[in-house]
């Protein structure tokens, strides 16, 4: 074999392998994911995805790099002992090539992006400006935890023990639910959840991976900083954050892993969270034991200093929004070492989705017990548990919420928590904000279903008005 057919025969080869071996790790790792959400993470840029967990580069390293490395050189020069025909080892590996990249298309699903055209505007027609100014109601303080893939179909998709989410059934409380909670395009990633549910609009990609973007002299780039990532994130767009500062709450963020990760840091600081636990500050307080997901503490530390925190605002009688990010259930599960069900002869996850509800549990009763109805609690599941792979069944996100006030619609995906959680501590925007549409509001001013097959249907479609968030 000629010298530049053997290293253009070792390239296709290495090519190949490396886009199987890629499309392995994504799923072992991250579950089912499309072409939007793979461009999503590398626009975080560099330093936003160095805050993952060890393992999960380690494993990349082993499976995309090392591994496809190995088998290239055993069959590049397998090829040449065997001594065929460059033209059909070319020919042959050209094959393999194009044979990965139509397996990868396919399982990226190509067809279903951002890419799609659209002949009208769906966020220019049917998103709602919040219009600021400061509201005199009584109001309440938020509580919201996130917790990292929690659904109502624990049960019956994962067949864990029926007792392992009596925990925070949190019936004692007169907990309220919402029986439907969809899972829609770019809300199946954490950061996705958080902004569409606090801002009313999704995540898309945008920026160093957005051609229209880059070539359009009309659209000035302010939020990019490229390669290292996002400048700014969503700067144009007025989220639940910023309405409450402009109320006189302080916002604050509690959750085990570095802040970079995803952009975490620069979307909390473009919308006014004024102080920010992470991993590095309890790393710096002298926490031990950082068996979670991203080498950060365990959900129960979460919980505690989220407890001594609250505490400290009310005696300070500072009126605040506190939202609690949880690790522990992230796949494949990380068990707390000072939880009594640790040992107990399970999965993984069952242990860690057992453990992060007894502690929750604590958490929340004592929250409740304390300060009762002078701060609205919402439990929500980030996203649906990334690593089920049946489409056809029916799944739902964990949600309970913790008010006197009454539930008036029994369906809702992420955008609809955006005025929702302003109703909940008596902020009254309108009932239509953002994408959403509150659920408790008395007044139906939308058929839910015609809205919610719509916003499926347009949601990934091409938005110039979507830019206007991003300037």
């Amino acid at each position: 074999m000629k010298k530049k057919f053997f290293f253009l025969n070792f390239f296709l080869i290495l090519l190949s392998v490396f886009f199987f071996s890629l499309k392995i790790w994504l799923f072992r790792y991250f579950g089912n994911v499309d072409l939007d959400q793979l461009l999503i993470f590398f626009n975080f840029g560099f330093k936003g995805l160095l805050d993952a967990e060890d393992y999960v580069i380690k494993k990349f390293y082993q499976i995309c790099i090392l591994l496809p490395m190995l088998i290239s050189i055993i069959l590049t020069v397998l090829l040449k002992y065997l001594r065929i025909n460059d033209k059909i080892t070319i020919l042959s590996s050209s094959i393999f090539f194009l044979t990965s990249i139509t397996y990868l298309s396919i399982q990226l699903d190509f067809n279903n992006t951002y890419f799609t055209q659209s002949s009208n505007d769906y966020f220019k027609t049917n998103y709602k400006r919040p219009i600021l100014n400061s509201n005199k109601s009584s109001q309440k303080d938020l509580l919201i935890v996130y917790l990292e893939s929690f659904e109502e179909n624990y049960l019956e998709t994962y067949e864990l023990k029926k007792d392992v989410l009596t925990d925070i059934s949190f019936e004692n409380l007169k907990s309220k639910k919402i029986n439907y909670f969809e899972q829609t395009k770019y809300n199946n990633y954490t950061i996705g959840g958080i902004v569409s549910s606090q801002c009313g609009i999704p995540q898309k990609k945008i920026g160093i991976l957005d051609t229209r973007l880059m070539f359009n002299k009309n659209i000035k780039r302010k939020h990019t900083k490229l390669f290292f990532g996002l400048k700014n994130f969503l700067p144009n767009a007025i989220c639940l954050s910023d309405i409450l500062k402009f109320n006189g709450y302080k916002n604050f963020f509690i959750h085990s892993i570095g802040s970079k990760f995803q952009a975490m840091d620069v979307f909390l600081e473009d919308h006014n969270y004024e102080i920010v636990f992470d991993k590095n500050y309890f790393i710096k307080n002298g926490y031990k034991n950082l068996n979670s997901w991203g080498n950060g503490v365990n959900d129960v530390q979460l919980f505690n200093k989220a407890k001594n925190l609250i505490d400290e605002l009310k005696d300070k009688n500072q009126r605040f929004n506190l939202s609690i990010l949880t690790t522990d259930t992230h796949a494949p599960g990380y068990i707390d070492q000072s939880c009594p069900f640790k040992n107990l002869d399970v999965s993984s996850l069952e242990i860690s989705v057992k453990c992060t509800a007894l502690s929750l549990n604590y958490f929340i009763n004592h929250i409740y017990k304390k300060y009762g109805d002078t701060i609205s609690i919402v439990i929500i599941g980030d996203h649906l548990y990334p690593l089920e792979n049946n489409e056809k069944k029916q799944r739902y996100i964990y949600n309970r919420i913790i008010t006197k006030k009454k539930l008036n619609r029994n369906k809702i995906t992420h955008y609809d928590l955006f005025p929702s959680l302003l109703h909940l501590v008596n902020l009254d925007y309108g009932n239509h904000l953002g994408l959403g549409h509150s659920f408790l509001s008395k007044k139906i001013d939308v058929d839910y279903d015609l809205y919610l097959n719509e916003l499926k249907n347009n949601i990934k479609k091409e938005s110039k008005y979507y830019y206007e968030f991003w300037n």
